[in-house]
């Protein structure tokens, strides 16, 4: 069945790239990952159940669906496009005095966060020391470190730092300081999860500004990569990630050491998803894709009651509370509805590369970012259930706004000189 599978994707791409004359549009980086993802599953480094007849055509059927999507939108736009990303420098006054608020925040959170730890802890060290403790604490809720902010400042400071990058040469002060305040911030709060997603954000804003293409500069890329595994084997190994050796295959002189445990994290979502689809098992009775707004709304309004969420474990047999994403849309909309949720999301990708490749309006930028964050952490994640994803997209949609419609230089009207 897996053969079937890379058959398929092989497609898929194949249609892909003919139509979009590129390789590295987001849809297709979206299947390059999952074949990655669930070819690590079916290597059984862990012993893991065996995917189901049912599984494979779920995932079969969702690249297909993704695919004919993004194509039946491209039938409505013309291919060769213009960018005119890059004739709009003036509007880069205005995104650094954005990230100069936002980072004002970030650095507020990042000092809270880590006096917070000397606090309870009695010194600094505890933050690498009792990782696991306070991961656990800040996820269930009992304590979190820190001045909290609604909004992911972390999250929308790369952003803003991403698309000022891509705009002018790198300032060295700015990047330094923004990207060391973000992995000082997630080291504390021990989040491998948030990393994913602070990579995937900038890297989202160089497809946006190259039409959905991503354009590799080796040396840079390299620098990234480093950081990002740094930090993931960091974080791992503060949390002491590595007992999840106790369940694992046979890993010969990797065992005992932290890799069991990433690959795990890596490919037990399909695991998650595999026990779902045959069981029909889900613990919470509610709309993952809608509850972010009941819980916004019942900020404001009394009546709304909202549910304490604790993922659904699944046995892989090993216990795992990954699922993807596509577990939550079919509970959400099951097979049908999910199918023509998933087709529209491929129309939607097409449709925001055309708006991006046409003109230099933030606002259709945050969304195709936002977008490409759903795709390229769905194997682990349902992005639209989570908090920080919409208080991130309707934060950087109202700077966004401010700054096209012309706002934000009418409110700040000294901005320029002063910058």
């Amino acid at each position: 069945m897996f053969s079937l599978y890379l058959l398929n994707t092989l497609f898929c791409c194949v249609i892909l790239s003919l139509k979009s004359k590129k390789f590295t549009g987001i849809i297709q980086i979206y299947m390059y990952i999952w074949l990655l993802i669930i070819g690590l599953y079916e290597l059984k480094l862990i012993q893991y159940n065996e995917i189901s007849s049912q599984t494979w055509w779920v995932l079969n059927f969702t690249i297909l669906l993704l695919t004919f999507g993004y194509f039946i939108l491209d039938l409505k736009f013309p291919g060769n496009t213009k960018s005119k990303i890059m004739s709009r420098v003036d509007k880069i006054h205005l995104l650094k005095f954005s990230i100069y608020v936002i980072g004002f925040l970030l650095f507020i959170r990042v000092t809270t966060v880590w006096l917070g730890v000397y606090l309870h802890y009695g010194q600094f060290s505890a933050g690498f020391i009792h990782g696991a403790e306070i991961y656990e604490m800040s996820r269930t809720g009992v304590w979190s470190p820190g001045i909290g902010f609604y909004i992911p400042v972390d999250w929308i400071s790369i952003f803003l730092l991403a698309v000022i990058n891509n705009i002018q040469n790198k300032n060295y002060l700015l990047n330094v300081t923004i990207i060391g305040m973000v992995i000082f911030l997630n080291i504390a709060l021990q989040s491998r999860f948030s990393i994913m997603m602070i990579g995937s954000i900038y890297i989202g804003v160089i497809l946006a500004f190259n039409k959905g293409t991503l354009n590799i500069k080796f040396k840079e890329t390299l620098y990234a990569v480093l950081v990002f595994v740094g930090l993931i084997v960091t974080i791992s190994s503060t949390r002491d990630l590595s007992t999840v050796n106790n369940v694992s295959g046979e890993w010969g002189e990797a065992a005992g050491s932290i890799v069991p445990s990433i690959y795990y994290y890596m490919s037990s979502g399909i695991g998650g998803l595999n026990e779902y689809i045959a069981l029909n098992k889900d613990e919470y009775a509610m709309s993952y894709t809608f509850e972010p707004l009941m819980r916004l709304l019942s900020v404001f309004i009394d009546e709304i009651v909202t549910t304490k969420y604790e993922p659904t474990r699944y046995d892989v047999p090993i216990p795992t509370m990954l699922s993807t994403w596509l577990k939550f849309i079919i509970d959400d909309l099951g097979y049908i509805l999910g199918s023509i949720f998933i087709f529209i999301f491929g129309g939607v990708v097409r449709m925001l590369e055309y708006k991006i490749s046409t003109t230099f309006l933030m606002s259709y930028m945050v969304c195709y970012v936002h977008v490409w964050l759903t795709l390229s952490l769905s194997f682990f994640s349902y992005t639209m259930f989570i908090n920080g994803f919409w208080y991130s997209f309707i934060t950087l949609l109202i700077i966004s706004i401010l700054i096209d419609s012309g706002v934000m230089r009418k409110m700040i009207p000294t901005i320029k000189q002063r910058m």
